[in-house]
């Protein structure tokens, strides 16, 4: 208690000590040192002798005193050990998420597999992953959630239910939010909330660069429909221009030379500008139709229609 090495005999302690203790291992002289790291008092090194022994001198004291060092320092080291064992950990799981994240095919993926990460790192009852919009803003309903053991509110107090809230951003944009709940009643530490932050990052990125993909897929096929107009418009344009150069020839000699044809052969260039114009005009109701379709206007009209079945055919319906 006062932070200095003390030496005294257990019978002079009173109180101080626990008289059972010191009944069981026959405790005569005691020396307690203080193991300190960084100037703060962490623990105390107690060194007992039977009783009726030889009392703790100043060389006993130093070297309990070199002994309460060496615990400090190798407790500080197991501390440490602890610490990056756990931000191994972290790190293991982090990567392992990113990986499997840049893989996913679908959003749904990605949440389903942070949700399972979390579920790997800390004691989870339920969860759930909620997504903006493309202008972020935050929906209240879950693209994935799962409910396990967390109490029924009419058996345990809400008191003891726990809930964390991490959003996802993608630099100042919201990607959605992550809720997590556990019914133990024991409070998310700061490594949780750095694992999860940690997760949701990535997270974040993963589900940016899926919807960036599939944007830039909508655009790819957007320029290989108008590629398609294109050429559809140059081969109708290249269709239009037979019939006309038809139409436009036939009606020209017949103009310029009337009187030299017969009557049936200018009857016969009436009959080709007329198939011309019919063609002419069945090419123009196709473009018609398409631009209808192309606006989503075209209207179909079902109408039931007799099939007539050869007896002598083999096929079957």
């Amino acid at each position: 208690c006062t932070g200095v090495a003390e030496a005294c005999d257990v019978t002079m302690l009173g109180a101080r000590f626990d008289r059972f203790l010191a009944t069981v291992l026959v405790a005569g002289p005691l020396l307690a040192v203080p193991v300190r790291r960084e100037g703060a008092v962490i623990g105390v090194l107690v060194l007992v002798r039977e009783r009726g022994g030889r009392p703790f001198g100043k060389f006993d004291q130093q070297k309990a005193a070199v002994i309460a060092a060496q615990a400090a320092g190798t407790l500080h080291r197991v501390e440490l050990y602890h610490e990056l064992a756990d931000k191994l950990r972290e790190s293991t799981l982090v990567h392992r998420f990113a990986t499997q994240a840049v893989a996913a095919r679908t959003v749904k993926d990605i949440a389903w597999e942070l949700l399972e990460s979390i579920r790997s790192y800390t004691n989870l009852d339920r969860g759930s992953v909620c997504l903006a919009d493309a202008n972020g803003r935050p929906s209240v309903t879950p693209v994935v959630h799962f409910h396990a053991r967390l109490p029924d509110r009419n058996d345990a107090p809400v008191a003891q239910i726990v809930h964390m809230n991490e959003p996802m951003h993608h630099g100042q944009l919201l990607i959605g939010t992550v809720d997590i709940y556990r019914g133990d009643g024991v409070p998310f530490g700061p490594s949780d909330e750095r694992f999860v932050q940690a997760l949701t990052n990535q997270a974040a990125v993963a589900i940016r660069n899926l919807r960036l993909l599939e944007e830039s897929g909508k655009v790819s096929t957007y320029r290989e429909l108008d590629r398609m107009k294109t050429d559809l418009l140059n081969a109708v344009s290249h269709d239009l221009r037979g019939p006309l150069t038809n139409i436009k020839g036939y009606a020209n000699t017949l103009v310029e030379s009337r009187d030299e044809l017969s009557a049936e052969e200018q009857v016969e260039f009436l009959h080709t500008i007329e198939e011309e114009a019919d063609r002419l005009r069945d090419l123009i109701e196709h473009l018609l139709d398409l631009s209808q379709i192309d606006a989503g206007v075209l209207r179909v009209d079902l109408q039931p229609v007799h099939v007539r079945v050869d007896p002598q055919s083999d096929s079957q319906f």
